[in-house]
């Protein structure tokens, strides 16, 4: 697992042994090859950890994504490595260069699961984005996760699962792990590198396996909460703009994450010209605009979430209330977890639904099927019906997540 890959950079950068048991965190950097931060941010905390010595509970294993797109320093080779997990869509080529990048990093993200047992495994994705603005973490909704994400001072985007098939998060989400992904600001700069480093330091010390003083996770809190600069607290996604693959795509400039744009309003140009005003269709935050060559997501809109949506979507899965519901509401299947609906069901009926933990889980020949999110929380006599997870990427691959 320690040999030098085409970038230079081995597929694991390091790890730290704790002095006891405990739980597995999986820290994950460079999955694409334009975010390099969090592999600055991970070989920061390694030296770090080697010069205090001091250790935890269980094991911290810094990985490496796409080290060929590293090199390179552009977001994908042949294919996005971050669509080609679990419910992905199927390669344009089987000699993509991700595929080999995917089945690397899979073997030695299972290789470390197995090596338990652990009290949970935990995994944090870093990321970051083409566009200026503040850090924020991207999260599967449930309590678990949220309790999470509670650790750092910074915007919370929900939704992501339902816009974007195939992404490592999810993978892990169907095995009922708890995963956090943590864009770090804009693409190669230095303070994206330094929310990365908060991001991993308030995290180990939640889980007990890198041990902080309380000055030190002070100052990591401090500086996400300066970058967050005042952003929405949570919100979740509610539309993408897909670029046509005819498509000559350029983003207006100027525009950050989470900024409010209002209907009407320009934010980009396209169409096969590349001269086509492209508007905003309602009034939204603007999350992750496009200024890159690389990727089919043009932008994302978003709504804020109350903290009332969220004390009662807590409130309503702590009762025991959503498979009830759910199952009043539109047509079960046999196990209770996939629920399936016309796409004309009520925005009402979609919103209680969504606050009882479903999402979106594909929308095809005028049929929605909505899936509940395992959560550990509560859900452990559920554990039966959970998704193995193996991948369904082209016909006979098959990946541990």
């Amino acid at each position: 697992m320690n040999r030098p890959g085409q970038s230079g950079l081995p597929r694991e950068l390091g790890r730290i042994e704790g002095a006891r048991p405990g739980p597995l965190l999986l820290v994950v950097g460079g999955i694409h090859g334009n975010e390099p931060g969090g592999v600055v941010a991970a070989e920061r905390i390694l030296r770090e950890q080697r010069r205090s010595g001091s250790l935890g509970r269980g094991r911290v294993v810094f990985l490496v994504g796409n080290r060929r797109a590293l090199r390179e320093n552009v977001r994908f080779v042949d294919e996005d490595l971050n669509r080609l997990w679990v419910g992905g869509a199927a390669p344009r080529s089987a000699d993509a260069h991700e595929l080999i990048e995917r089945d690397e990093l899979a073997a030695a993200l299972e290789a470390e699961r197995a090596d338990g047992p652990w009290e949970s495994v935990v995994l944090l994705d870093l990321h970051s984005t083409s566009g200026e603005g503040p850090p924020f973490a991207i999260l599967a909704d449930t309590l678990q996760n949220r309790r999470l994400v509670e650790e750092l001072p910074i915007p919370v985007l929900l939704g992501l699962e339902e816009r974007i098939d195939g992404t490592l998060i999810s993978a892990f989400g169907r095995r009922g792990d708890r995963a956090l992904c943590v864009e770090g600001g804009a693409n190669g700069t230095a303070s994206t590198a330094v929310a990365h480093e908060a991001a991993i330091r308030l995290v180990g010390a939640r889980l007990g396996v890198l041990p902080a003083g309380a000055d030190e996770l002070e100052a990591a809190r401090r500086e996400l909460a300066r970058q967050a600069n005042g952003a929405p607290a949570w919100s979740r996604l509610t539309g993408l703009y897909r670029i046509d693959e005819r498509e000559t795509f350029r983003m207006l400039p100027g525009f950050q994450n989470f900024d409010h744009i209002h209907a009407g309003q320009r934010l980009a140009l396209g169409g096969p010209s590349g001269n086509e005003a492209i508007v905003a269709p309602k009034d939204s935050l603007l999350v992750m605009p496009r200024y890159q060559g690389q990727g089919s997501d043009g932008f994302y809109f978003a709504e804020e979430l109350s903290a009332d949506w969220r004390a009662l979507s807590r409130a309503l899965r702590r009762a025991g209330l959503r498979q009830i519901l759910g199952e009043l509401l539109v047509e079960a299947d046999e196990d209770g977890r996939v629920l399936v609906a016309h796409p004309t069901l009520p925005m009402a009926r979609r919103r209680l639904l969504a606050l009882l933990g479903y999402h979106v889980a594909e929308s095809r020949g005028g049929i929605l099927r909505l899936r509940r999110r395992f959560d550990p929380s509560f859900d452990a006599a559920e554990g039966k019906h959970r998704d193995a997870g193996s991948s369904n990427v082209g016909t006979s691959d098959q990946c541990a997540f």
